[in-house]
């Protein structure tokens, strides 16, 4: 008898979910059938929200960072910057970025130089040696010092994107600036955005763990066993990610980031102790966590008692949702019920 009821819940659930679906409007792409494919349908609201977002002259927010950023992440999900719909007034993202380039390169800061760099890399990799009249690898290098292995001299999440940015450039970057990275883990597993910091944090982890994965270093080289415990402790109950233990409530850069780091490592977040029943009864879901940060717009919000910067929590989903995740299959009842509650 249990057992009927219990497969009648899952039946009217599942109504719920095509009617919801059928009634969500046009911006709606289709109720998706897989893991994959819902990344795939959040992806595309995504990028339909970021339409709106851009500014008349090609750039995003009117700020270099943000459209290095926004380029990077096009190229990334496979959208070419360059050609509509990213053209406003005749001038595409591509054409931004070339034109605010110059301003980020000046700075002489290895982080920001790394954010064109890797933009072009995905986009332009013809050009990496003179886009905007700059040999953007030999300008990041500049910012290397051979002494102490170091890029930025106390940041490590612009460390993090150097190394990143050269490898997605072809480049082989430095032995000691890998060494530099990897020997900065602390003991808990994670990494801090303080170059010999005391305190870890998980957006700095988070891509620190891509990266390193992204350059094919083995997770033997470094503790990446403490890594995932790290990522285990400091998961919430509702299956995301804060910042630290300072800020422990969910956001979605900290949860994209998180979530990017471990399914690149070939962590399966849609299995326990990832997803699974809280002591207390409620259900954990990173991924349906993941969604729920998104709005009916399609853009993503950085909380949901703060919209913060939706341009910057965007960037950070659409780099989860669309690197390859490990066990992608047909959605189960634990997907189907978040994915109700996020309004499909």
């Amino acid at each position: 008898m249990r057992g009927i009821k219990l497969g009648n819940a899952i039946l009217i659930a599942l109504l719920v979910f095509t009617i919801t679906v059928a009634a969500a409007g046009p911006e709606r792409i289709g109720p998706p059938r897989t893991t994959q494919h819902a990344r795939e349908v959040r992806i595309q609201e995504a990028l339909q929200w970021l339409t709106t977002q851009q500014e008349d002259d090609g750039s995003f927010g009117h700020s270099a960072g943000l459209t290095a950023d926004m380029v990077f992440v096009l190229g990334t999900v496979g959208e070419r910057p360059d050609r509509a719909p990213w053209v406003r007034n005749g001038h595409s993202a591509l054409d931004a970025l070339r034109r605010l380039a110059p301003s980020l390169i000046a700075s002489g800061k290895a982080g920001n130089i790394a954010k064109v760099l890797r933009a072009v890399a995905v986009t332009r990799h013809d050009e990496i040696h003179h886009f905007a009249g700059y040999d953007l690898v030999r300008e990041l290098l500049k910012t290397y010092d051979a002494n102490t292995g170091r890029f930025d001299p106390s940041n490590n999440f612009a460390q993090a994107l150097a190394l990143q940015a050269l490898t997605l450039a072809g480049e082989t970057p430095p032995a000691n600036a890998v060494l530099s990275l990897i020997n900065d883990q602390h003991a808990d597993g994670g990494w801090g955005w303080q170059y010999r910091g005391t305190s870890s944090d998980v957006d700095t982890t988070g891509l620190v763990v891509a990266t390193l994965r992204t350059m094919g270093i083995p997770a033997t080289l470094y503790k990446f066993h403490k890594t995932v415990y790290y990522f285990q402790t400091m998961q919430q109950p509702d299956g995301g990610w804060g910042m630290n233990t300072a800020h422990p409530e969910s956001n979605c850069n900290s949860t994209a980031l998180a979530l990017t780091g471990l399914v690149l490592n070939l962590v399966n977040p849609r299995i326990a102790p990832w997803t699974g029943w809280n002591h207390d009864g409620t259900w954990r879901d990173p991924v349906g966590r993941l969604f729920r940060f998104q709005e009916r717009d399609g853009g993503f919000r950085w909380r949901d008692d703060n919209e913060g910067t939706r341009l910057l929590a965007t960037r950070d989903a659409l780099i989860a949702l669309s690197v390859p995740w490990p066990g992608d299959g047909p959605l189960s009842r634990q997907h189907v019920f978040p994915l109700i509650a996020a309004g499909w």
